[in-house]
């Protein structure tokens, strides 16, 4: 399975991110096969470590997650070469393997994000506006058992806007 996660609203895709992990974990409790390749990171090799990771055999049958940060921020060559790849392990059919792509910005011209696009479950995160983002803003005071008036959500709208990090 494939699900890619990408989109502005870092604060919101980090939340599902977080989410996807804890399912994870609570469905495989040892947490042996869980791995996290940063394709911003240019002293490793992307490619090779997603091969490792893929096609190393388990002793212990465990299902694996593997979260792909930034390929986006990789080489065009690098992203044709890791969609290659999973086209051939028809990774998005394999139920023991889960791979999530998680980046902020995303190009829907290049070879990856096609392949993304047809093949992954897809979630974009834009930033909230209007009615949702004070919906948001008031779920999260509630969900912490606090109060606040339309008057002081027209305020931190005013003065923060849609970061929900800052939020």
């Amino acid at each position: 399975m494939i699900i890619f996660l990408y989109g502005p609203d870092t604060y919101s895709s980090r939340q599902k991110l977080r989410e996807i992990i804890e399912e994870y974990k609570k469905a495989n409790p040892d947490w042996l096969n869980f791995n996290k390749i940063d394709a911003g990171n240019s002293e490793i090799n992307i490619l090779d470590e997603l091969r490792r990771v893929v096609d190393t055999v388990s002793m212990f049958g465990n299902k694996k997650l593997i979260i792909i940060e930034n390929i986006f921020s990789a080489s065009e060559d690098i992203r044709e070469k890791v969609s290659d790849f999973l086209k051939k392990k028809n990774i998005e059919k394999d139920k023991d393997i889960t791979i999530i792509f998680w980046d902020e910005e995303a190009d829907a011209k290049n070879t990856l994000f096609k392949f993304l696009n047809s093949k992954a479950k897809i979630q974009e995160f834009n930033y909230l506006r209007g009615f949702q983002l004070k919906n948001w803003i008031k779920n999260y005071v509630l969900r912490y058992k606090g109060k606040i008036e339309n008057s002081a959500v027209e305020k931190l709208i005013q003065y923060i806007g849609s970061d929900l990090w800052r939020m």
